[in-house]
């Protein structure tokens, strides 16, 4: 995703209500990213379209739950990989999580970090991770202000709920401009969550943003919603 990160000093107030929380994968060079261990299985549950039935999710991992950590000498509190959860995170924004009593994430997996780089990690050296999986909400992105370029355009009878975007029926886009979302949709929204239409993004209130960068949490990047540009091709 191309975009212009938010940062802003502890007490800081920002007028924007949501935005997009980018955690570095594969390009992440200050901290480590993750790739599930060899073996791993997933069910053939997912999240699925209260209106069409179509997934709007990715499988679910199976356990055991382990994973390495690729670059790990410095691991954040926000951990992106490939595989698994779609996310880890560390016991510290858990126990924020909690303790601010903030909403949206559905489930939460214990995870054992297996390999440190190339090597077996010594006994109470690898760090205390969680996987989780984002709630979907019926929140929807409204795909007439983002500035889409569609590959394949949506048909005809595309889900109103789960579309458009995403694949198939609903059609899939090559680049988009920002991110909208639908304003009579936003008393579904809780603190952290996925749009029902937009896969892949996880969208973040403002007072969890706050929350996150004023305990020092590593590894997060907050984007505007209007800056959250994104393309496949570029």
């Amino acid at each position: 995703m191309m975009n212009t990160r938010v940062h802003l000093k502890p007490g800081a107030v920002c007028a924007d209500p949501y935005f997009v929380m980018e955690v570095p994968r594969l390009t992440e060079y200050r901290y480590a990213w993750f790739e599930v261990a060899r073996g791993c299985s997933y069910s053939k549950a997912y999240a699925r379209c209260p209106a069409c039935g179509g997934a709007v999710g990715s499988l679910m991992w199976q356990p055991p739950y382990d994973v390495v950590l690729k670059q790990a000498r410095r691991v954040g509190d926000f951990v992106g990989g490939f595989g698994g959860p779609e996310l880890l995170v560390s016991t510290r924004f858990s126990d924020l999580y909690r303790r601010a009593r903030l909403t949206g994430i559905a489930r939460w997996l214990p995870v054992t970090v297996r390999m440190l780089g190339a090597r077996v990690p010594k006994a109470n050296e690898a760090p205390s991770l969680l996987g989780v999986y984002f709630s979907r909400r019926l929140v929807r992105a409204d795909w007439s202000k983002m500035g889409v370029k569609w590959l394949t355009r949506p048909k005809v009878g595309y889900c109103r709920v789960c579309g458009p975007g995403g694949g198939g029926r609903n059609g899939c886009y090559s680049s988009i401009e920002r991110i909208a979302i639908d304003p009579k949709t936003l008393g579904h929204a809780g603190d952290m969550f996925q749009a029902m239409n937009l896969h892949g993004e996880v969208l973040v209130s403002a007072r969890a943003r706050q929350l996150i960068e004023d305990s020092g949490l590593e590894n997060a990047h907050f984007i505007r919603l209007t800056d959250a540009r994104c393309s496949f091709f570029e």
